[in-house]
């Protein structure tokens, strides 16, 4: 059964406390809203068994952000589709390194989602496409005395 708080589907959150006998537990029958911070209004979210609390957005690419969800979302998605971010900054209206941020973030945080999903596979095949890249030297910046 979905409970949802406010804005807060409830039934997604546990706690984190590995010593709390509701660790890992889903529910609102776990977990409770506390209370609302910042200007984005975000959860802060207590397990009703040891009272540890937490960020609703903790473990996500929204932790500590102060862009709004859409700016997020268009300054992934530009990055996504092979945008650069000078001009992602500028279409979006942020700072560079804003952009250079959230790239990383969500990047470090895509990296953990994927190396925990993608685990003990057991394949019969592997398919590979194989991408042939030539590299060359210019002549003046070879060196005449080794070997090609």
């Amino acid at each position: 059964m979905r409970h949802v708080y406010g804005n807060v589907d409830l039934s997604r959150f546990s706690c984190p406390n590995k010593d709390c006998k509701n660790f890992g537990r889903r529910g609102a029958s776990f977990v409770r809203v506390k209370s609302y911070y910042g200007p984005r209004k975000t959860a802060f979210i207590v397990c009703r068994i040891c009272n540890k609390g937490y960020s609703e957005t903790r473990d996500t690419p929204f932790f500590h952000l102060r862009v709004s969800d859409e700016k997020l979302v268009a300054i992934l998605t530009s990055l996504t589709r092979g945008g650069g971010v000078r001009s992602t900054a500028a279409v979006v209206g942020v700072d560079q390194n804003t952009v250079m941020r959230i790239g990383e973030v969500a990047g470090a945080h895509a990296k953990k989602l994927h190396d925990h999903l993608v685990t003990n596979l057991k394949v019969d095949q592997i398919q590979a496409d194989e991408i042939y890249t030539f590299v060359a030297k210019k002549g003046s910046r070879r060196n005449p005395k080794r070997k090609a």
